[in-house]
């Protein structure tokens, strides 16, 4: 018998954390630098979708239906 595991994505979650000190001084964090936008895709989806939509021809819904079924991703 062969089978192949359930896939469950692996999230990150980055916070900015803001603390104002006795002095009245503020010390905020910033996001890392390759966070640009509220969700990313790291290297292995963003090469999946390339291969699909390059490679196999498949339209945006069709790839988004496959994340969401298959991957448990919505995108």
């Amino acid at each position: 018998m062969v089978d192949i595991p359930i896939i469950f994505p692996k999230y990150t979650k980055h916070r900015i954390i803001k603390k104002t000190r006795y002095c009245s001084h503020q010390n905020k964090s910033d996001f890392p630098k390759n966070v640009r936008a509220t969700i990313s895709y790291d290297a292995n989806i963003q090469a999946i979708i390339a291969y699909m939509h390059t490679g196999q021809y498949l339209p945006f819904e069709r790839m988004s239906e496959y994340f969401r079924d298959v991957c448990n991703l919505p995108i």
